[in-house]
């Protein structure tokens, strides 16, 4: 079992994850500010630099799949990943305008592209097979934490620094801290790696991410969810049209209406909450705290919920339910709620994350469900290629729609997306 000596040792490697997640759960946040207040950029800026990253991530993920095949190097692109992303967050505290800040944003794509789907091949490789399913729940629970953690160091870090030096100063010094536990995470990697003995196909791993779903729990607007787009296999893109069934190309579109308006949401929402509604940047890591805390905690139990629920049913109630919620988040600038404010948006922001969870874990059994036989695994790469298309529409429509009509416009349209996409996903899952 892993709890002994040797299993430990070998496991050990994960919590070098753990320094790198606390730099991009401290980043999600602190990004926009730095782009809006630093670097003078306006709403539509702030969207494109957050799209950049997810641009450089959709090929970078196949690069990097196709370079964890040929080499079979898996402890030196991770720390490659690591090391690429703490020099771009290094990087980044040096940028002076938004065009230099963007083309790091890209670079940090390229770079981080690597790191979840070569871990994913790692951990099957440093534990036995019958050892999978604790090994992945362990993995996945320490980067869950580790993010969690990198919110809580925002929550202490951005007053701390702003009592003593300027604003801009500050956040400086928060992108030098992050390059630096990447860093870390980077000199840990070399150290805590094994080289396994064992060489696992990464196909194989399609075969168990029904089973073991799980390497980006975390909603995030600047990453995309690259466990499966890794698996996208170039050579199959011609026979697309035999590969997807027809159910499959409708459930795709309802994917990138759902995703896309969910990016539009959560682009710009840091700054709506701070500018807006009037909550101080360390009260907008908060409630990110508590989203990200519903999720992870409720991505277990979603899965149990998913078999005993049937095909499509969760994520339309999810869906549903997130429509619903944009449209509260848009009205949030029109009702006056006193001391009300704080604890009703937390409390609306849980149960976000409660049906995010709903939406992540039935999204990869759907297309499972609706992939013909011996094809799932290229399916699934569709799957999340297409997820991260709408993560660059979302974040570029976010912004500039934002910074033309306001706020409520941009969430009225992400609600509808939403809707539209639940709309789609009630159709099929009625066709049975």
């Amino acid at each position: 079992m892993l709890k002994t000596a040797v299993s430990r040792i070998k496991t050990r490697w994960y919590y070098s994850f753990v320094f790198y997640k606390l730099s991009e759960g401290l980043s999600s946040l602190l990004i926009p500010f730095f782009v809006k207040d630093i670097l003078k950029g306006e709403l539509g800026t702030v969207g494109v630099v957050l799209s950049l990253t997810s641009m450089a991530a959709v090929p970078a993920s196949i690069l990097w799949g196709t370079l964890s095949d040929r080499l079979h190097k898996r402890k030196v692109l991770i720390i490659l990943g690591f090391a690429g992303s703490g020099v771009s967050f290094l990087l980044m505290s040096l940028a002076q305008n938004t065009l230099q800040f963007g083309i790091l944003s890209f670079f940090f794509g390229l770079s981080s592209a690597a790191l979840a789907p070569v871990s994913a091949i790692l951990v099957m490789e440093t534990s036995r097979r019958e050892d999978w399913s604790e090994s992945f729940g362990i993995f996945n629970k320490v980067g869950g934490w580790g993010w969690v953690g990198g919110l809580v160091l925002g929550v202490i870090l951005i007053p701390l620094l702003s009592h003593t030096f300027a604003k801009a100063i500050s956040m400086r010094l928060a992108f030098v801290l992050m390059g630096v536990l990447s860093l870390l995470a980077a000199y840990l990697a070399r150290v805590w790696i094994p080289e396994p003995k064992s060489r696992e196909d990464r196909m194989e791993y399609v075969k168990v991410v029904g089973r073991y779903p799980g390497f980006e729990v975390i909603e995030k607007v600047m990453y995309l969810p690259r466990r499966l787009v890794f698996f996208l296999n170039p050579s199959q893109l011609g026979n697309l049209g035999e590969t997807l069934s027809r159910p499959l190309k409708w459930y795709f579109l309802a994917t990138f209406l759902i995703f896309s308006g969910v990016l539009m949401s959560y682009t710009v929402f840091p700054l709506y909450l701070r500018d807006q509604i009037g909550i101080p940047e360390y009260g907008v890591y908060i409630i990110n705290i508590v989203r990200t805390s519903s999720s992870s905690f409720f991505y277990a139990y979603a899965g149990v919920w998913i078999k005993q629920a049937g095909r499509g049913k969760l994520q339309i109630i999810g869906t549903a339910c997130r429509s619903a919620i944009f449209l509260f988040y848009g009205l949030l600038g029109f009702i006056e709620l006193g001391f009300l404010k704080i604890p009703l948006i937390i409390l609306v922001d849980a149960l976000s994350g409660f049906f995010w969870a709903l939406i992540v874990v039935s999204g990869s059994t759907i297309v499972a469900s609706l992939s013909k036989k011996g094809l799932e695994g290229e399916a699934l790469g569709v799957y999340n290629t297409v997820i991260g298309f709408s993560k660059i529409f979302g974040t570029l429509v976010s912004g500039y729609l934002t910074q033309w009509l306001g706020f409520f416009p941009n969430y009225a349209m992400a609600s509808l997306l939403i809707t539209l996409g639940a709309i789609i996903t009630i159709k099929i899952n009625l066709q049975g």
